[in-house]
């Protein structure tokens, strides 16, 4: 999935592959097909979990802004889903990790093992019962300030 309101030279890498489309502007049509997803973290792991679609984050920042970021900033998690269950529900394949086949072992799990699926699913229910505890926003942001104070 892809978005328009990035300059369309950031996909022009993914482009080169014949075998890959990138479809514009259509993410929730797409999750709503999907039976996994590789997705690069922020709003949208919890947008992804919100279909109830398996899913991974890979997540590569330049060495420069990873270092002066690790360096403030202590997360066991980058993404929304990990954060809000205080726990790892998903893998999270950053900088180093994020490998051809780190993420190709990932991905066949998520397709094939019909109990990682389940459990990956399972965890998504007890994350929206937390956030449908009250504010879902403010749930979240309690969450990432508690994380963010270390």
């Amino acid at each position: 999935a892809g978005v328009t309101s990035l300059p369309r030279e950031l996909y022009s890498e993914i482009e080169a592959y014949k075998n890959v489309k990138i479809i514009f502007d259509e993410t929730y049509d797409l999750l709503s097909n999907s039976h996994a997803a590789i997705v690069t973290s922020g709003t949208a792991t919890l947008e992804t979990a919100l279909f109830k679609v398996p899913q991974m984050v890979v997540y590569k920042a330049g060495r420069v802004e990873y270092f002066i970021g690790s360096r403030f900033v202590d997360l066991r998690f980058i993404s929304l889903v990990n954060l809000i269950a205080d726990q790892q529900v998903i893998v999270e394949l950053l900088q180093d990790k994020a490998t051809v086949p780190a993420i190709h072992h990932e991905l066949q799990k998520l397709v094939a093992a019909i109990d990682y699926r389940e459990e990956i699913v399972n965890h998504y229910e007890k994350i929206f019962r937390v956030l449908d505890t009250g504010s879902a926003s403010q749930t979240t942001a309690d969450l990432m300030m508690k994380y963010l104070k270390g």
